[in-house]
């Protein structure tokens, strides 16, 4: 919504932990990307203005270093070559200028029976 913060987590695991790294392509302009200092989360932090109305597809790309966990006690031989590991994920941002309310998309009627000290009545709701 116009001039209302958005806060959306982006969190990510990693099994061994590597430094991640994070980018982010169609950010609007304002946008960012911020690590929080809990491993594996960040915040894609933005506040919207008017002349920003419509709708953003951006592309999350979070990248590991392809190292093996420090303390593993793993040796690298001199010719080692980190394979960094990288996930994508897509999200669409739409901004309107109103919090709209909840629309009614389907009501179903449901026929439900009750038993009622031993005699079974059925009850019907629209």
């Amino acid at each position: 919504m116009i001039g209302q913060e958005l806060r959306l987590p982006i969190v990510v695991s990693d099994a061994d932990q590597d430094a991640l790294s994070y980018l982010a392509q169609g950010l609007p302009v304002g946008a960012r990307i911020e690590r929080d200092p809990q491993y594996g989360k960040a915040w894609l932090i933005w506040t919207p203005s008017v002349d920003q109305l419509g709708s953003y597809d951006v592309s999350l790309q979070i990248t590991d270093s392809g190292l093996p966990p420090v303390n593993a006690g793993v040796d690298l031989p001199a010719n080692f070559v980190a394979q960094p590991n990288t996930v994508v994920a897509d999200i669409r941002l739409v901004v309107r200028e109103a919090n709209n309310g909840p629309a009614v998309l389907t009501v179903q009627a449901i026929q439900v029976e009750v038993l009622c000290g031993g005699n079974a009545s059925t009850h019907h709701y629209q």
